[in-house]
C-alpha cells in the first residue's frame, strides 16, 4: 500500500521524462500516446531475467526495469526472487540503463527508477515476531539471505523495519499525512536540486566528482561521515552523502548538518538485523 502512493508523491513528469517513458513503453505495445503519470511496475516475484532488464534474440525488448523508467519498479517478496534475477539489477541501478548484448546487435535501454522492495525476515515471516515463533532453522535463514548477495544490498540507499502494527491504530482513521502535502515538500526539495545542479542532475546520479561539489557538508557532518567510513564501502560511503544531501534539501538546508548524516546513517541499517520484523 505504501509502495503504490510513492509515484503520488514524486513530481509530474518533465517533457523529456515523459517523451523517453513513452517511447520505452511503445516497444511493447503499452504506450498509449504521450504517457503523463510516473510509471509503477510491480513484477511477481516468478520473474526471469529476462522479463526484468529485458532481452530476446530476434527482437530485443525492454524489461520491467526499463518499463520503470522515470517511475517506481516495485519488488514484493523481494526474497523470493532468483538470486540471478536480483543480481541481474546490479547494473541498472549504478548506471541507470541496461545494455543487451547479442551477436547482432547491441542495444541500450534506459532504466532509471525508484527500487521499492519488501520482504519478510525469513521463510516463514515471523524471526523477531513478539507473537508468533519463527519455524525457520538457521540454514533456511542463511539460504533466505543468501538470495540477497551483498553487492545488490551495497545499492540500496535506504532500508526501513515495519514492525506489525496495533490493531487499534490500524482501525483509527485519523489521517496524520497526506500525498498532497507530501508531494508539495518533495517538489521544493526536487527544485532545489535543480537550481543547484541543473535538471538532469538529480541528487541520486551524481559522480564523485559532482557530488564533492554540491554535497556542502558542514565540518561537524564531515566529521559524522568519516567516523562512519570504515564501516561501508566506498559506495556505501558515497550514498550515505546522498542520501545525507536529500535530506537537508527537503529540510530547506543549504549545508549538510551532522544531524542529516546521523539520520541517514540510521536509514542505512540493514533492517531485520535487529530482530524488528519485516523489511520494506
Amino acid at each position: 500500500m505504501l509502495a503504490r502512493r510513492v509515484p503520488g508523491i514524486l513530481p509530474p513528469l518533465g517533457s523529456d521524462e515523459a517523451i523517453a517513458v513513452s517511447l520505452v513503453h511503445s516497444l511493447v505495445g503499452t504506450g498509449k500516446g504521450l504517457m503523463r503519470a510516473r510509471p509503477f511496475r510491480s513484477p511477481h516475484h516468478s520473474a526471469s531475467v529476462h522479463a526484468l532488464v529485458g532481452g530476446g534474440s530476434a527482437h530485443i525488448t525492454p524489461g520491467e526495469a526499463s518499463l520503470a523508467h522515470c517511475g517506481v519498479l516495485f519488488m514484493d517478496e523481494f526474497g523470493e526472487f532468483r538470486p540471478s534475477v536480483l543480481d541481474a539489477l546490479r547494473q541498472p541501478l549504478q548506471d541507470g540503463e541496461v545494455t543487451i548484448s547479442r551477436r547482432a546487435a547491441r542495444v541500450r535501454f534506459p532504466a532509471r527508477f525508484m527500487l521499492i522492495a519488501a520482504s519478510n525476515p525469513c521463510p516463514c515471516g515471523f524471526l523477531g515476531s513478539a507473537r508468533r515463533p519463527c519455524t525457520c532453522d538457521h540454514v533456511a535463514h542463511a539460504r533466505y539471505r543468501r538470495r540477497m548477495s551483498g553487492p545488490l544490498m551495497d545499492r540500496i540507499d535506504i532500508c526501513v523495519p515495519v514492525n506489525v502494527e496495533d490493531p487499534d491504530r490500524v482501525l483509527d482513521h485519523e489521517v496524520t499525512a497526506q500525498s498532497a502535502g507530501m508531494r508539495e515538500r518533495v517538489v521544493r526539495a526536487r527544485g532545489r536540486q535543480e537550481e543547484r545542479q541543473g535538471p538532469t542532475h538529480l541528487n541520486a546520479g551524481l559522480d564523485g566528482a559532482e557530488l564533492r561539489a554540491c554535497v556542502g557538508l558542514t565540518a561537524d557532518a564531515a566529521m559524522a561521515v568519516r567516523s562512519h567510513a570504515e564501516s561501508v564501502s566506498s559506495r556505501g560511503l558515497t550514498s550515505l552523502q546522498k542520501v545525507a544531501r536529500t535530506i537537508a534539501d527537503l529540510d530547506g538546508e543549504e549545508r549538510i548538518e551532522a544531524q542529516h548524516v546521523h539520520l541517514a546513517w540510521r536509514l542505512r541499517m540493514p533492517a531485520g538485523d535487529d530482530g524488528r520484523g519485516g523489511w520494506s
